[in-house]
Parts: C-alpha cells; sequence; structure tokens
C-alpha cells in the first residue's frame, strides 16, 4: 500500500493510495460540501465516518454541524497521520477508529455502536481499493446482517421467521428498533426479545 499526497487543480490537499486519488483531484473541497448538504446534520447527534480519505468532508461535517460527536473508521492508519499533519486544530475533534480488513467485526467498534447508537455515514470516495471490505462494514454496522443481529441479541434466529430481504432495505440506519418489521412471526421468544428491545432502543 503507498500513500502520498498531492495538490487538486484549485489547490486543496489530495491523498492517493496506490495512484488512486481518495477524493476528487479537481475541487475536494465542493466534492465535501456536496457530501454534507445531502446528510440531514440537524437530526444527528452522533455520526461515524466510514472513509477518511483526505478529511476534506470530516472538516465540513465538523463546520456544519459542530455540536455531532464525530467518529471516523478506517484500515489505513496513515490518513490520520496525514490529516493530523494538516489538520492538527480539527483532529482532536473526533475519534478516529483504525481496525484491519479481516472477517471479524472488530469488537471495540462493536461496543462502540451497540453502545451510542451513532448515524452511519459512507464517503464512498476515500473507499478505493477497498470498497468491499467497506461495503461489507456499512452491513455490519447497520444490522443488516443475521450475524451482527444474532451478536446484538446474543440469541441465534431461525432463518424462517425472519425476512432478510428488510435487510437490504437502503435505510441509513437500521438497528433493532426497525427490526421488527422483519419478522413473519411473534408468537416465538426470539421475535418477542427483538419486540421488546425495539421498543427500549430509541
Amino acid at each position: 500500500m503507498k500513500i502520498n499526497t498531492q495538490v487538486s487543480k484549485n489547490g486543496a490537499l489530495v491523498v492517493n493510495e496506490n495512484e488512486e486519488a481518495l477524493c476528487s483531484t479537481y475541487d475536494p473541497l465542493h466534492e465535501a460540501s456536496t457530501w454534507v448538504q445531502r446528510i440531514d446534520i440537524k437530526n444527528i447527534k452522533q455520526a461515524l465516518v466510514l472513509g477518511l480519505g483526505a478529511g476534506h468532508h470530516i472538516e465540513e461535517l465538523l463546520k456544519q454541524g459542530p455540536d455531532i460527536k464525530l467518529s471516523v473508521l478506517d484500515c489505513r492508519p496513515n490518513l490520520f497521520e496525514i490529516f493530523e499533519t494538516h489538520r492538527p486544530l480539527i483532529a482532536d475533534r473526533f475519534q478516529f477508529f483504525c481496525i484491519g480488513e479481516g472477517p471479524d467485526l472488530d469488537d471495540r467498534i462493536f461496543n462502540f455502536v451497540e453502545d451510542c447508537q451513532p448515524t452511519v455515514l459512507c464517503f464512498k470516495p476515500a473507499w478505493k481499493n477497498h470498497e468491499t471490505f467497506f461495503s461489507n462494514l456499512f452491513a455490519s454496522l447497520t444490522f443488516r446482517n443475521l450475524q451482527m443481529i444474532e451478536k446484538s441479541l446474543k440469541v441465534e434466529i431461525e432463518k424462517d421467521v425472519f425476512d432478510t430481504s428488510k435487510l437490504e432495505a437502503q435505510k441509513n440506519l437500521l438497528h433493532l428498533k426497525n427490526l421488527h418489521e422483519s419478522l413473519k412471526d411473534f408468537s416465538n421468544e426470539t421475535a418477542l426479545k427483538i419486540s421488546v428491545l425495539r421498543e427500549l432502543w430509541i
């Protein structure tokens, strides 16, 4: 993995990994602003952004939502070092998680999502070379797979009482409060537990 920096056509920082730019090479500031404008930030208290890239989107998100508790997750520690070098005053305003690309989700991240229930945001330009990793991570962090749901509930879910097609819905965040929609039968113990947790998980 080779990471280096360059300057965009309008003079802003661009970060490359293996010669792939992790943000716009023409106007990364406009790209970041457009990305934040698509987010309903007034209703977000805590956010977890997947993908750091050059970090312009993080700076813009903090500018437009100064009260948001922000965390960023990436698999490349070098990106945070670059961010910290170029924006030392901003780097301490968010929490950075760096995890490997293994099949299992880091318990720190799982516990963080369980405890804080952040809105999970995707900055896909920063995913280059790691699209599958980030896509799978998004599915796990938004409880779009049965393994995460079972881990959260500490039970094994019978596949015939669960409508897995609902897990593919393009909602920003699924979480347990939405899972009742996926159940076909509320008569069994697992369904009842999810129903109760839905009421508690606000």
